[in-house]
């Protein structure tokens, strides 16, 4: 068990649940380049005109003009899955074949979002390999849930050196139903063995905490390093912090 000073609040647990993106690497820095090269991967292969651009963008949640993400759209909560169907959606509803659609979005815009994370686009949001090392020591688990891959989540973990530290992974591929349903946390907690009551969930989003919530973990944190704001998160949250370096061992 390991006591934790979350900014002021005191925590027992057993485990220590974070999100991906937002919490432990900046979205918008990793996301927000991917899905604009994406984006225009997609685009110049189709020749695709301005109300095409528009509408690919909005959809996905995402404003390459201004580099911010909606907090409630798709690229900040839906699984990869999801969003390369809402590419080829858009590109039917613009006059190609659905055949035709899916072929030109896995073509380009999956082998461009599913490629290899690489050192460049990983900027980390704290100190997250101390973290991690002082919360095991401290005899508790770290787990990661994401709406992201399995693969490209896995290979994070590796880049940024905490892939040891990580006990159980849960992401958007491996067949849950994902964020705000409870159930990619229940397969942690089971997998580990940890009541959902003794598990803490840190994230960055509405859905993070939400499924916390339905879970019954024992504490939900937000973390304001993501694309939501405080107001946002506080029904959800029962603490609020700037950023996962707010997180203190005792």
């Amino acid at each position: 068990m390991a006591r934790l000073d979350i900014n002021g609040t005191m925590v027992d647990t057993d485990l220590v649940i974070f999100d991906k993106d937002g919490t432990l690497i900046d979205f918008e820095y990793y996301w927000g380049q991917r899905m604009r090269l994406c984006g225009q991967q997609l685009l110049a292969r189709i020749r695709g005109d301005e109300s095409l651009r528009r509408h690919l963008f909005a959809s996905l949640g995402y404003d390459p003009d201004t580099g911010t993400t909606d907090p409630n759209g798709p690229l900040a909560t839906a699984t990869m899955t999801k969003i390369y169907t809402i590419a080829t959606v858009v590109l039917y509803q613009h006059g190609f074949a659905w055949d035709q659609a899916e072929e030109l979005v896995r073509d380009t815009f999956i082998a461009c979002a599913g490629a290899a994370p690489t050192c460049d686009l990983l900027r980390e949001l704290g100190q997250v390999r101390p973290l991690f090392e002082r919360i095991v020591q401290a005899k508790a688990r770290v787990a990661v849930i994401t709406s992201d891959d399995h693969r490209t989540t896995s290979e994070t973990m590796a880049l940024i050196g905490v892939d040891s530290l990580v006990s159980a992974l849960a992401a958007g591929d491996d067949g849950f139903a994902m964020k705000p349903a409870p159930d990619a946390f229940f397969y942690i907690c089971e997998r580990l063995d940890v009541p959902p009551a003794r598990a803490i969930m840190v994230g960055d989003t509405v859905a993070d905490l939400r499924m916390a919530q339905l879970a019954g973990a024992g504490t939900r944190v937000g973390v304001l390093s993501g694309v939501c704001k405080a107001e946002d998160l506080e029904p959800y949250a029962d603490v609020i912090i700037p950023s996962i370096d707010a997180i203190r061992i005792l």
